[in-house]
């Protein structure tokens, strides 16, 4: 029986094919960002945060809408701040959700942040999930 199955090989193949692996050529040892890292104490790998609570619907289930609902924003540098400490901590993946986290200003650098430190993200917005 050998190591790896035919199923298998195809599987490696068609996986090659469209870029999600690539082979290690003799000599070649894999990228920094591939190795494993030791966090001390590390413990979440997974954050669900709600990263504003403005909001440009007004649906019928949220709080949000309501006349004296609190909204909250942390500033640009504590988020980013934040950022850099769920990296430090291990965290490897981020859902936001808001209020409508779409209409942060700072949005973008947001996710370019998370993407820069080779954390996935995800965002809960307006009953749908988007996934990057």
């Amino acid at each position: 029986m050998p190591f790896i199955s035919d199923n298998a090989r195809k599987l490696i193949t068609e996986a090659e094919k469209i870029g999600y692996v690539e082979q290690c050529r003799p000599g070649e040892s894999i990228k920094e960002e591939q190795k494993y890292k030791q966090y001390p104490n590390r413990y979440i790998h997974d954050i669900h945060w709600s990263i504003t609570g403005n909001c440009n619907y007004r649906c019928k289930h949220c709080f949000v809408s309501i006349p004296n609902a609190p909204i909250f924003e942390l500033p640009h540098e504590k988020v980013m701040n934040i950022i850099d400490q769920l990296d430090k901590a291990g965290v490897r993946r981020v859902s936001w959700t808001g209020g409508e986290p779409f209409i942060r200003k700072d949005f973008v650098d947001l996710i370019d942040a998370l993407s820069e430190r080779n954390i996935i993200s995800g965002i809960y917005q307006h009953e749908r999930f988007v996934n990057n």
